[in-house]
């Protein structure tokens, strides 16, 4: 359906614009002024609300979400084969994407110790996936009143994830943005494609 494609189209171009940009440093000015400008407002306070929120969008918090929505039948049935399938695309294409792109990470500015290269964010990416994903259902199998509040927090989430990778200086601006732009447009893609009755069947047997 046209309304899952075009998002994912759009979506896609801009994750390729961003790409571009920061390719040809045309962001390297914004991604250094929000940088340093969320470093001067770094607080203790701050700061662990930050690592709190950067562990729940990785593989442990990631995981934990995944065995409380085991005891769900409802979600079992409906949601955990796409959202499983779809998120673990997410996270095998950004290890490729970030080889290709070979982005060094801000280490001057590091609160936590991370690993690999920076673009596309990771746990943006990812978490934009796998939130947007179980938004998209819910529209789907829920009524609308549970799907808008479900969308609220997942757009919550996708955002505060998002932001502390920038606060804990492990990733830019554009990182994190490459990373929610590509993520929701896997989510959009791949819910486009299971309306086709012989993948859903697949998907779902």
């Amino acid at each position: 359906m046209l309304k899952f494609l075009l998002p994912a189209l759009i979506l896609l171009f801009l994750f390729l614009s961003v790409t571009l940009c920061y390719r040809l440093n045309i962001t390297w000015t914004l991604d250094n002024a929000v940088s340093n400008g969320i470093v001067k407002h770094r607080q203790i306070r701050y700061t662990r609300l930050m690592r709190l929120l950067s562990w729940v969008g990785g593989i442990q918090g990631n995981l934990i979400l995944g065995c409380f929505a085991l005891f769900m039948p409802f979600f079992r049935l409906h949601f955990l084969r796409p959202v499983l399938v779809i998120t673990l695309i997410s996270a095998l294409l950004n290890l490729i994407l970030k080889d290709i792109f070979d982005r060094d990470r801000p280490i001057h500015l590091f609160l936590i110790h991370e690993n690999g290269f920076s673009y596309p964010s990771g746990h943006s990416m990812v978490n934009a996936t796998l939130y947007s994903q179980i938004t998209l259902l819910s529209f789907i199998y829920l009524n609308a009143d549970i799907a808008l509040k479900i969308m609220i927090v997942a757009i919550l989430m996708i955002l505060l994830i998002g932001f502390s990778r920038i606060y804990l200086g492990v990733h830019y601006l554009t990182d994190v943005i490459g990373g929610w732009a590509l993520g929701l447009s896997l989510s959009f893609f791949f819910t486009w494609v299971i309306q086709n009755p012989f993948l859903h069947a697949l998907l779902y047997f």
